[in-house]
């Protein structure tokens, strides 16, 4: 359980840092 919570949360931070720098990506292209 514990360990599956950790992938859980790893997952979930990935996909957020992704979206981070892809938002970050095309402000930069915009400006």
């Amino acid at each position: 359980m514990g360990a599956n919570f950790i992938n859980i949360l790893a997952g979930v931070i990935s996909i957020g840092l992704f979206a981070y720098l892809f938002f970050a990506l095309v402000k930069a292209e915009k400006f």
